[in-house]
């Protein structure tokens, strides 16, 4: 059984002795509560316990509720916005500081590898060095006791002894020097600055000393 709505209470309203504003030769039946002009029936805009408007004045209304409405909401996409700016301008700073990491990582990577094949090569010339040394030393000490007298020069050693080989340095291939001070041949490196100290000898009979810029001497 169909439930039965309220009939809508029908207002009765009293014709003016005016027409209305819009339909013209129409009795109005009411005046509206904001423009106070008369209009009849089909020119109702919006109707309240409190007020009866136009169908003018309740558009009007309408979009200023509109207007409100936006006005209130409208800080709120701004914020919206502003967070997701943030977000993506902190990501960025993200990802440019994990470049920059990577990066310094890289070139710090790269200087290193660079670096310790220059160390090696300066280590490996120095023990080559302080080998020839200690090897011309050796010999240095057979000739004093084969001819009684030390060597002058290392043409001395490479043409009685018959050295080929080592009677240079490695790395500037200037012949090594030799110097007598006496009791001992002091066999020294040309050129020690170029192996990055400040000077490799030998003595027979023991290691060759390198002695570094600053003023260490290892054995």
């Amino acid at each position: 059984m169909a439930e039965n709505k309220p009939a809508r209470k029908k207002i009765i309203r009293h014709q003016l002795s005016v027409t209305c504003s819009i339909d013209e030769g129409v009795p109005a039946v009411f005046l509206c509560n904001r423009c106070k002009k008369p209009y009849c029936e089909d020119c109702i805009g919006h109707e309240s316990a409190r007020e009866t408007l136009c169908l003018h004045c309740a558009a009007v209304g309408d979009s200023k509720k509109d207007e409100a409405r936006r006005k209130i909401s409208f800080p709120v996409v701004p914020k919206k916005k502003t967070l997701y700016m943030t977000f993506g301008v902190l990501a960025s700073l993200g990802i440019i500081f994990n470049m920059y990491i990577l990066l310094s990582d890289k070139l710090e990577s790269d200087a290193s590898q660079a670096i310790e094949p220059n160390i090696s090569l300066q280590l490996k010339g120095i023990s080559d060095c302080k080998a020839n040394l200690e090897a011309l030393a050796a010999e240095a000490s057979s000739y004093n006791k084969t001819f009684d007298r030390p060597p002058y020069s290392m043409d001395d050693l490479s043409s009685m002894l018959g050295i080929s080989g080592k009677t240079e340095d490695p790395i500037t291939l200037k012949l090594y020097i030799i110097d007598y001070d006496g009791e001992h041949s002091i066999i020294r490196c040309p050129n020690p600055e170029e192996h990055g100290v400040t000077s490799i000898t030998a003595v027979p009979g023991k290691p060759a000393r390198v002695v570094y810029s600053n003023t260490r001497s290892i054995p």
